[in-house]
């Protein structure tokens, strides 16, 4: 049994009689050529960082492509955990100038961030902060 899954049924008394289905193997049919791209394997997980390092059509510079990106992260998420987020954002092979256009936000939370009344207002606050920074 998922542990998950243990946790809801046994600890907070939860029944359903969905399937729980915890990866993108068992939700549909997945676009996988994203990840045939990628320079080392991914142990299966999809993932865009491939297409968040690549240089954009008629850009000249890869400085000009470069996306800022904000990685909102609920320190209890168990769909998507964060250290591997972390660690795919950090080893995209940005050049030191553009490391800066990668930032982390933490939540006291799980997957949906919003549900926290308080983790909502501080991700608010921080993507406001972020997309101000951005248009500058």
């Amino acid at each position: 049994m998922n542990l998950a899954v243990g946790y809801l049924e046994r600890e907070l008394k939860y029944e359903s009689t969905d399937a729980y289905r915890p990866s993108a193997d068992t939700i549909g049919k997945w676009d996988w050529e994203a990840q045939a791209q990628q320079r080392r394997p991914w142990n299966g997980r999809p993932g865009a960082v491939a297409a968040l390092r690549c240089r954009r059509p008629g850009q000249r510079h890869a400085q000009e492509s470069a996306p800022k990106v904000f990685s909102a992260n609920g320190y209890f998420d168990l769909a998507t955990p964060f250290f591997a987020t972390e660690y795919d954002l950090s080893h995209m092979d940005l050049e030191p100038a553009l490391r800066g256009n990668v930032q982390f936000g933490y939540y006291p939370s799980g997957h949906m961030i919003y549900l926290n009344v308080e983790a909502l207002h501080q991700l608010k606050d921080d993507l406001a902060a972020f997309i101000s920074k951005a248009e500058n």
